[in-house]
């Protein structure tokens, strides 16, 4: 029973999103991200003014390690210096400012070039 009602609930938010023309946010996982190469960033949906968290680790217990917030809303990209020694998983997460979020899949950070101010984690 309860299934059935969940499912109708989702069946009747997805035909509001619908009706209203509103694209649900995502956010797209990198490819490739090298240490001290930079990495686009992009999403795709939502609406307002953007705020980026990440890169979040486990080996800061999930929180992001930095913030990048108050990006236009009509700007669906950001250039991320990849600033995590290779080896690390990483993922990004993205909101609105309706309150919409949403994650990027987990990714490792792929050796590169020394050429930049790494973030220190600690490997505890």
């Amino acid at each position: 029973m309860f299934s059935k009602s969940l499912s109708l609930v989702c069946a009747i938010a997805g035909l509001a999103v619908s009706a209203f023309g509103a694209k649900p946010l995502t956010i797209n996982t990198p490819a490739v991200a090298q240490q001290c190469v930079p990495t686009n960033i992009t999403w795709n949906g939502g609406s307002g003014l953007f705020f980026l968290l990440g890169p979040c680790s486990l080996l800061n217990d999930g929180h992001p390690l930095q913030e990048f917030g108050g990006l236009p809303a009509d700007q669906r990209f950001f250039v991320w210096e990849t600033n995590i020694p290779a080896g690390i998983i990483v993922n990004f997460n993205i909101a609105d400012e309706n309150g919409d979020s949403a994650d990027s899949a987990p990714f490792v950070i792929q050796p590169g070039p020394s050429n930049c101010t790494l973030l220190q984690l600690s490997q505890t």
